[in-house]
């Protein structure tokens, strides 16, 4: 009944980056899907078969207008337009690396709606509606210490960095269901409960940091620096925080329910950071 990691920063940092291009060749629309409700990436070279995926359009993230845009930025994109499209899922079908005249990762991808998305889930973002289930934990149980484990970290992304302007970022709350296990037994729901408390604190603290991140005034050569600064500030406070829950719990599990109580009511006193995209603020030099 453990977390499992510290806090993970993926910081993917363009400078004077500008827009992707991005071309839709739509077959079918729904509503836009929800993303906490889970969306698989099926990427190079996985060959995996969805026998029951209906395909909704082709996705294809070009240069544009940008100067550098890694892989991670070009998926991202290619999610966001398929999520728009009604699609629960991508698969990657080309993969151009940055060549030429071209500083970009492009790609092509098929949107796909698939009847059931959480077999292929690999992550799932922290969502107030859609909780945690026994069927997300997919790590092997062989030989493990406890019952279950949660294996979740905050991603930090930074997409773009404007010389004289802003900085757009992303903070998430990242449930890894590959990483995370859970045994069978008795009082099923109590163990989830505490593995989705263990869940709930990580996305407390992912508030916490983009609260932090939208107060500060970064300067334009030293936002590396910064952000790691403000990261390990807030991954310290979560760790802590991890610890004396657990800690707590093991003594005496009739306080579990009063610590939930507890992560509850911190993520409304923070409910005002609950957007995962932020535009932060250079210092005037």
């Amino acid at each position: 009944m453990r977390y499992c990691l510290p806090l993970i920063a993926t910081i993917l940092i363009a400078l004077n980056a500008c827009s992707l291009q991005v071309t839709n060749h739509v077959a079918a629309r729904y509503a836009p899907w929800p993303e906490e409700r889970g969306f698989a990436v099926f990427e190079l070279p996985d060959t995996i078969q969805v026998p029951d995926a209906e395909f909704l359009g082709e996705i294809v993230i070009s240069d544009g207008t940008a100067l550098v845009c890694t892989y991670e930025m070009a998926v991202d994109s290619a999610k966001k337009n398929a999520l728009r499209l009604g699609a629960n899922a991508i698969k990657i079908t080309a993969h151009k690396p940055p060549g030429g005249f071209s500083t970009c990762h492009r790609i092509r991808a098929q949107a796909l709606r698939l009847p059931d998305v959480t077999p292929y889930l690999k992550e799932i973002p922290w969502s107030g509606t859609y909780r945690l289930e026994q069927r997300h934990f997919r790590a092997d149980t062989l030989n493990r210490p406890f019952r279950a484990a949660t294996f979740s970290y905050i991603k930090m992304q930074v997409g773009q960095v404007w010389r004289f302007g802003k900085i757009r970022a992303g903070i998430t709350a990242v449930f890894d269901c590959n990483k995370s296990y859970f045994k069978s037994g008795n009082n099923g729901e109590g163990v989830l409960a505490h593995e989705q408390g263990h869940f709930d604190i990580t996305e407390l603290h992912a508030r916490k940091l983009r609260k932090r991140l939208l107060e500060y005034n970064f300067h334009f050569n030293n936002i590396q620096s910064e952000l790691e600064k403000i990261y390990n500030e807030v991954a310290e406070d979560w760790q802590r925080m991890q610890d004396a829950y657990d800690h707590d719990v093991y003594a005496d599990r009739s306080k579990q329910p009063g610590w939930l109580e507890k992560i509850q009511a911190e993520l409304e006193a923070y409910k005002d950071f609950n957007r995962p995209d932020l535009v932060l603020k250079l210092a005037k030099e």
